[in-house]
């Protein structure tokens, strides 16, 4: 039993001092050139109902997911809420919109244990248009919730990958038609 203890109270230890180097704060930056218009790029991540035409965080990723919108479905101000049995409970609203130029999106997790800020960048002097897409993860103060937020960073890398190759397609395939 004393064993027990003891390998618990190691583990207990290496939790804390791992997340204590962890940093509060992360961010992720992907660039992607999209063969269409930006007029196209940016109304489709504005709509927050096309998002499950291209976004990792649709029923594409998680077939349970359901969601609700409180109120506008575009612009400055819209959001939803989702519930899904892969992907949680959380929130994504849409902080600022610059027409064909940037977007400002926040999107809670875990019952807001984790705040996600995406800054979506659309540099349209010429084509391909290059998006470029910032996530910054922020964490509580405690070390679990650091490592957990971390784990959320990772998670995040992948699924904003996967919604620029669709989003690029989708795009892309409107554009040439």
């Amino acid at each position: 039993m004393q064993i027990f203890i003891l390998v618990l109270a190691i583990i207990f230890t290496l939790i804390v001092v791992v997340g204590l180097f962890i940093p509060r704060k992360q961010t992720f930056t992907e660039t992607k050139d999209i063969a269409a218009d930006k007029r196209r790029i940016f109304n489709l991540i504005d709509d927050l109902d096309s998002w499950e035409t291209w976004s990792a965080w649709s029923s594409l990723n998680d077939t349970d997911l359901q969601k609700e919108f409180p109120g506008k479905h575009s612009g400055s101000g819209a959001s939803f809420e989702w519930k899904g049995s892969k992907m949680g409970k959380g929130s994504v609203e849409i902080v600022r919109a610059e027409p064909y130029s940037s977007l400002e999106i926040a999107t809670q997790f875990r019952n807001k244990r984790f705040r996600v800020i995406h800054h979506i960048q659309l540099h349209a002097d010429r084509l391909p248009v290059q998006l470029t897409w910032t996530a910054t993860v922020k964490t509580g103060w405690s070390s679990p919730s650091r490592i957990l937020g971390r784990a959320v960073m990772n998670n995040m890398q992948t699924d904003i990958h996967k919604s620029l190759i669709l989003l690029s397609q989708l795009a892309g395939t409107a554009a040439e038609a």
